[in-house]
């Protein structure tokens, strides 16, 4: 089924993301080169950091030793607009608020990722990921908010029809591919005008195939399509009336 292009889509990040396998002997060093394939229009760079502690609750101090190892890199735009994500287990491009449209997404994320194959050599892709998060802001107050979102929290009759915070996440499958939809009322952030909410929409396929092709696009573009699905199917109209 197709949906309408939203103008205002309230998306403040949305990715694309491989989990691949390397060649043994593929180094952080290895990834850190991608930089000169990204050049000026990717000037800045950032590690992942993996933090592990082993926590001995015996111990004076619960924490009783703690290592940390880069995994890979962070590359951003020199407009601040797109993230590539350069790891030892995968790859991802992201773009931020504004959002513009798919196409701008997926053009983007298929350069970065052919120079990260030219880098990195992965073997295979093992998982695709698509991600929106979306951030909705609500006018205040809000009485209902049935009367913007299909799937949301249902309060007990007898108690205080408010809320005042809320997270809750679901796993929906759909054939091979699983839908992690996840809704945050952000309390911290409620004012007297604006009550925010956040879908968190991450659909997820384990695959087995090469990394050099195209065949992973078109999962991609299967996964995009739930994605929507998902997206579209949760809000009301009125709620999709702010976004056009």
């Amino acid at each position: 089924m197709g949906h309408p292009h939203l103008p205002g889509a309230p998306i403040t990040e949305a990715m694309v993301d491989l989990r691949v396998d390397l060649p043994a002997g593929t180094t952080v060093e290895h990834l850190s080169s991608l930089q000169e394939l990204l050049g000026p229009i990717y000037p800045e760079k950032k590690s992942i950091v993996e933090w592990r502690g082993q926590i001995n609750p015996t111990a004076q101090q619960a924490v009783s030793s703690e290592t940390k190892a880069i995994k890979g890199y962070q590359f951003w735009s020199a407009d601040k607009l797109h993230v590539v994500q350069a790891r030892l287990g995968g790859f991802a491009c992201s773009r931020l608020r504004p959002y513009q449209d798919w196409a701008n997404l997926r053009d983007e994320a298929t350069a970065r990722w052919l120079q990260y194959v030219q880098v990195a050599n992965p073997t295979r892709i093992s998982r695709i990921s698509i991600r929106t998060i979306n951030r909705i802001e609500l006018p205040a107050p809000v009485t209902n908010f049935e009367d913007y979102f299909k799937t949301f929290v249902k309060i007990a009759d007898g108690l205080p029809q408010f809320l005042a915070g809320m997270f809750v996440r679901m796993v929906v499958p759909s054939g091979d591919m699983s839908g992690v939809i996840t809704i945050v009322l952000e309390e911290e952030s409620i004012t007297e005008a604006v009550v925010p909410v956040i879908l968190d929409i991450d659909v997820v396929k384990p695959v087995d195939m090469p990394a050099r092709g195209e065949q992973h696009w078109a999962t991609i573009e299967e996964l995009r399509a739930f994605k929507n699905d998902i997206f579209f199917n949760s809000l009301t109209t009125k709620a999709l009336e702010m976004f056009k």
